[in-house]
Order: structure tokens, then sequence, then C-alpha cells
């Protein structure tokens, strides 16, 4: 938990093969920059086989993306939490990669956050419900924000059951795109 200004750069996380919760959690009124230099690394190679999901639904079966699912043989870590809680400020400007997390986000945003995507690269992370990249609370009262500049590449993601890369879930939560690309997802 993260309870005031701080900012790393120049390192790689790696999440544990044991490990499966949240890696970073921002509190209300915490600023957290995750710098250039970094990478983030949920450490889960898997694929994803379109071929045998999309025969299914060709033949009209009840395809379940769970089939479809391969992992690695090395008991990569699947994340049971979003990857980083935001109820404060944060500015992602580093590269965040290979990342399953099936009913999390990598960006889970509460209590008024706002999420700033600076020269980030978000590549090859999935999850099996919605918004793989970030999804904003229905939160009552709250009003949570995410702002997309230059420089963000998002591409290689894989966004299940109802598909998408944001889920914003209450009509006073905001995507504000100023740039970027968003390709091959």
């Amino acid at each position: 938990t993260i309870e005031g200004a701080y900012t790393r750069s120049k390192s790689t996380l790696l999440r544990a093969q044991d490990y499966t919760g949240s890696l970073f959690e921002v509190a209300v009124g915490a600023e957290l920059t995750l710098g250039q230099n970094l990478v983030i690394d949920g450490n889960n190679n898997w694929t994803f086989d379109i071929v045998l999901y999309s025969a299914a639904l060709e033949l009209g079966l009840n395809a379940d993306d769970d089939d479809a699912f391969v992992f690695s043989a090395d008991n990569s870590p699947v994340g049971k939490a979003d990857m980083i809680l935001n109820k404060g400020k944060l500015t992602v400007s580093c590269r965040v990669q290979n990342s399953l997390i099936p009913a999390g986000h990598l960006i889970g945003a509460y209590s008024n956050s706002v999420t700033v995507l600076e020269n980030a690269e978000i590549i090859h992370c999935a999850n099996k419900t919605n918004g793989v990249i970030y999804s904003a609370s229905i939160g009552g009262q709250t009003a949570q924000q995410l702002i997309i500049n230059d420089g963000t590449l998002i591409h290689g993601n894989y966004g299940g059951r109802n598909g998408g890369l944001f889920h914003a879930q209450a009509t006073n939560n905001t995507v504000v795109m100023n740039g970027g690309e968003i390709f091959d997802n």
C-alpha cells in the first residue's frame, strides 16, 4: 500500500509463481508513478487458441473461453485480484505484460481515482470477464477517470466474455483518449 508520493523506475517486477494477489494498491489521496524504465511482468505466457474457440462457435456449441486458453507447463501464476488497486492518482508510463487475471483487471479504479496512461505499453494481458486493462467501480457517488495520452500502446490483449479493454460501470466514470494507439486486441 502506497500512502504518499512515490516514484520507481529502472527495474523489472516479476510476479512470483505462488503469488496471486494485487501487486500495488494506491490509497485515497496517494500518488504512484510507474516510470518508463520499469517493466511489470505478470509472469504468465498464456496463449489463446482462437481457431478452437471459433470452430466451437461456428458449430453452435456453447463455447467457453476457458477451453481455448493454453497455459505454459511451468505453473505460471494466475492472478485472483486486480493487479493494481487505484483509489488515488496513478500514472503508468511503463511496460505491463504477460498477465492473466480471470476475474480481475490490470487496474481496478475506485474512490474518485484518476489513472493516467502516458507512454505506457500494455501487451499480452488477459481476463475472462470484461475490462481487461481497466475497470471503474459502480461506486455510488464516486467518479473514476482514465486518461490515455500520446505514446501509449495497447496491443495483443484479450478481454473475455463481455469483451472490451475498458469497463466504466457508471455514468459518472470517464475514459478520455488524447492520443496513443490501441490495436490487435
